[in-house]
Parts: structure tokens; C-alpha cells; sequence
């Protein structure tokens, strides 16, 4: 049995967060500290959105958007406010095609064709570090949801 809960998803999203500081800035091109930004952005929305309610049928809403940063962020508007100002969005929108075709991990050929270019089609890094640093800071305002709650009845094993 798997239990999934916010406060899990919310710790899971801050290490990653924390993980993208071990990169030194100025240093080249960093597609880890990217993939990085994403998963902890991705994952704390998610455990933010559980964090409402968090029932079976919620899980099942939050893994049916995959790694589509732009569905999770849309979903998790539905709940709460925006945290994200244009150059935020925009940046997500921008990485977002890559991340959610698992680009970043495997080096997929979208991700091996912008490396040609130079990453052009990338949104600058630090554009990534602030939406992630919003996400986060949600995350730790609410104590990382660790009083989440759920309406689902207990059931028996």
C-alpha cells in the first residue's frame, strides 16, 4: 500500500528545491538545475492541491496531469490564488514541453535539438529559480500542509 500525503510531497518538493542550490551560479548550462526546478515546482503544487482534500479521487486527479507543468499549475488554480507573476508563467510555459516529455532526465531529441541552438528555446535559469522559489515559499508558509486533511472514510485493510 502506497499512502500519499501532502507533508510527503511538500518535503519531496523542498529537497529538490534545496538539491538546485548545490549548483554554483555563473556555472555553464545546467540541464539538472532545471529539471530540478521543475520537479520541486510540479510536486508542490500537487501536495498543495491534496492538501485540500486529500482523497483517493484526488490522487487520481493529480497523477492524471502528469508532468504538465501548465495543467498542474491550472488545477491548482482552481483552489487557490495565483502565486505567479507574467515572467514566472512564462517561464514555465517555455520549459514546460520538454519537462513533461521527460526531456530533462533522458536528454529526449527536442531537448538534444535545443542544445543545438544553444538552449535559445529555454527560459533564462533564473527565471525557473523564481517561480520555484514562490512554490516553495507557499510550501513553507503553510507548514508544508502537515494538517492536511481528507473527507474519504477510513476504510479496512
Amino acid at each position: 500500500m502506497i499512502v500519499i500525503t501532502p507533508y510527503g510531497m511538500a518535503l519531496v518538493s523542498q529537497d529538490l528545491f534545496k538539491m538546485s542550490h548545490g549548483y554554483e551560479e555563473g556555472e555553464k548550462f545546467c540541464l539538472a538545475k532545471y529539471y530540478l526546478y521543475c520537479a520541486s515546482i510540479e510536486i508542490g503544487l500537487k501536495a498543495a492541491i491534496l492538501a485540500v482534500d486529500c482523497t483517493e479521487a484526488k490522487k487520481k486527479h493529480i497523477f492524471s496531469l502528469r508532468h504538465d507543468l501548465c495543467k498542474v499549475r491550472a488545477s491548482f488554480e482552481t483552489v487557490y490564488s495565483s502565486i505567479w507573476n507574467n515572467a514566472d508563467i512564462e517561464a514555465v510555459e517555455k520549459i514546460n514541453p520538454f519537462f513533461k516529455k521527460k526531456g530533462l532526465e533522458y536528454f529526449t531529441p527536442d531537448v538534444r535539438a535545443a542544445a543545438v541552438h544553444g538552449y535559445s528555446e529555454f527560459p533564462e535559469i533564473g527565471h525557473m529559480a523564481a517561480a520555484a522559489q514562490k512554490v516553495n515559499a507557499l510550501l513553507v508558509t503553510h507548514k508544508l500542509f502537515i494538517e492536511a486533511k481528507t473527507s474519504d472514510m477510513p476504510r479496512g485493510a
